[in-house]
């Protein structure tokens, strides 16, 4: 499965880069596409960071403190210099796309319920898609990295459940889609009302073999009218 990798990564969160004598600080940074990226000047400088694959132009850092930044619309690979000789790199990456297909959120079943979660997972840019993990509540159900992304899941009890989905892509981007389903209890129907022996029995349908039913009783019934 996928679950330990998956437990750790989330979107990728916006970069600052710190510039100085020694360099760019990180000199390989991840980000999401159209997340800002942000350049500080940590002396004097002056910085002028320039990239031939980005249109942003020129950013200047004329002193310590200064800042300027740059959002890259498309994925890939940005190399840039500082103008002091010193070279770093921007990795781009556009997150998967993740949708939970069955059950449809807000379903109701009747318990026990058994369903097959399935879901729709894509990616887009070059990293790849790395896979899917599977999650009712807080139970890590399943990881699977290939197609179809579907686990089966069997024997509810009556409750409400949140289902999630992650999809998660070779640059350590992971989108996330959860639903709500409830699982109601079965309905009973009793027939055939009798005396047998000094016992009041009846017949019941509805139950599943291997549960437990508890019928309430009362001493004296309310007066219908």
């Amino acid at each position: 499965g996928l679950w330990f990798f998956l437990a750790g990564a989330a979107s990728l969160p916006a970069g600052t880069i710190h510039l100085s004598a020694a360099g760019p600080s990180p000199s390989l940074l991840n980000v999401l596409t159209n997340e800002p990226i942000v350049f500080i000047a940590d002396d004097a400088g002056p910085y002028a960071v320039v990239s031939y694959n980005w249109a942003a132009g020129t950013l200047y850092l004329p002193h310590a403190g200064s800042t300027a930044s740059v959002t890259l619309a498309f994925s890939g690979l940005y190399n840039y210099e500082d103008g002091q000789g010193n070279y770093g790199m921007i990795w781009v990456n556009i997150p998967p796309t993740c949708r939970i297909t069955n059950p449809t959120n807000n379903a109701v079943f009747t318990a026990p319920a058994s369903f097959n979660f399935n879901v729709d997972a894509t990616d887009t840019d070059g990293d790849k898609l790395m896979g899917v993990d599977f999650w009712l509540g807080t139970t890590y159900l399943d990881g699977k990295i290939y197609l179809p992304f579907s686990v089966p899941v069997s024997n509810l009890g009556p409750g409400t459940y949140v289902l999630t989905a992650i999809a998660v892509d070779y640059g350590e981007a992971a989108t996330t889609n959860s639903i709500t389903i409830t699982v109601r209890p079965p309905t009973l129907l009793l027939s055939n009302a009798r005396t047998a022996g000094g016992d009041f029995v009846f017949d019941v349908s509805g139950v599943t073999a291997g549960k437990s039913v508890v019928l309430e009783t009362r001493s004296t019934l309310a007066g219908t009218t």
